[in-house]
């Protein structure tokens, strides 16, 4: 409750017209993201450097904002739509994890609802068109890019290969459609879990939620904090991995892992809780006090909540660190301005 209301009352900055974080620091975290790509990260740095790599995504909401708002001139638009997005969609492309780049989008997405408080119906249809393309080449692109030829290849290389597979592929949209409905319902993980549980494989009874316990603490400062394989546990307990598959993760998704842990009973309850939180950020990061930095640092939180096919300590576990690294940035930004 402390940091509840410590928030709606701080957090609360205006973005100048040449803030210094829409052009500068957008350049720095992009270069620092392809840096991590092709750099070795100490395992005890991994978290933090992850954390900035993800901060460019903050200096082109602010130029976002900009343009929303008539503020951003013609050199300003060309930096954002012609240099930072791409580099920002070419250096997620190098991670092989296509999921990045629908969450760039999401963000955008946001940003852009608040001001314009409606969709029409040309961005429905673009959003559905793109979401088609990144899903129907998502399995073959990520396996290519991980453990397949183009692992070693540079983030340039990797783009590359999937704007030639994401438009050469004659059953582009059937393939789409289908895993599209898939990725959105979960509903055959579901299922499968469901006629398992509690007969076939017992109930988890909580044990995939205690990672919450450390997964928000940076590993410098708990350098034996354990690393998390939930992924690969879940994927052999209810059998969707072959035995011999020590590598591939299955996503544990948030609604499969309440049955997975307490039934129906879990789902239930579980919902409720959710919702309680959603509704919490919400009040939290969406109020007049918040200004365009609590939009910024809604959007980011909201776009990563939207990550609902990873499991519940690892979504809201990142939240946590997330908020209070944002909350900081934000101070020190404040404070910048007021000084100004």
């Amino acid at each position: 409750f402390f940091f509840f209301f410590f928030f709606k009352q701080k957090t609360a900055y205006e973005i100048k017209e040449c803030d210094w974080s829409s052009d500068v620091c957008s350049s720095y975290l992009l270069a620092f993201n392809y840096l991590r790509l092709i750099v070795h990260i100490p395992l005890q740095l991994q978290q933090a450097v992850l954390f900035l790599s993800r901060l460019s995504i903050i200096g082109i909401g602010i130029l976002f904002i900009l343009q929303l708002q008539g503020r951003l001139n013609k050199a300003g638009k060309v930096l954002l739509w012609g240099i930072f997005l791409p580099a920002l969609i070419m250096v997620k492309l190098g991670t092989g994890l296509v999921s990045q780049i629908i969450f760039v989008f999401i963000y955008i997405f946001m940003i852009y609802l608040c001001f314009r408080k409606k969709i029409t119906w040309k961005t429905e249809v673009s959003g559905v068109l793109v979401l088609i393309v990144f899903l129907s080449v998502k399995t073959e692109f990520s396996m290519l890019t991980w453990r397949g030829a183009y692992a070693d290849k540079s983030p340039i290389e990797k783009s590359l290969l999937f704007l030639n597979m994401a438009y050469s592929g004659k059953e582009l949209y059937e393939i789409g459609l289908e895993k599209a409905s898939s990725r959105v319902a979960h509903i055959l993980s579901f299922t499968h879990v469901v006629n398992l549980t509690p007969e076939t494989v017992p109930y988890w009874r909580g044990k995939t939620y205690l990672t919450l316990l450390w997964m928000p603490i940076p590993r410098i400062i708990f350098p034996w904090k354990p690393t998390k394989t939930l992924g690969q546990t879940f994927g052999h307990r209810y059998s969707f991995l072959d035995p011999s598959d020590l590598t591939t993760s299955v996503n544990l998704p948030q609604l499969v892992e309440m049955y997975a842990n307490f039934g129906v009973v879990g789902v239930i309850i579980g919902m409720f809780l959710v919702g309680i939180i959603y509704r919490s950020l919400y009040e939290m990061l969406c109020h007049p006090k918040a200004g365009e930095g609590g939009l910024l640092i809604g959007a980011f939180i909201f776009t990563w909540l939207a990550n609902i096919e990873s499991d519940f300590s690892l979504v809201f576990g990142a939240v946590i660190y997330n908020i209070v690294l944002l909350v900081i940035i934000s101070q020190l930004i404040r404070s910048r301005s007021s000084a100004q």
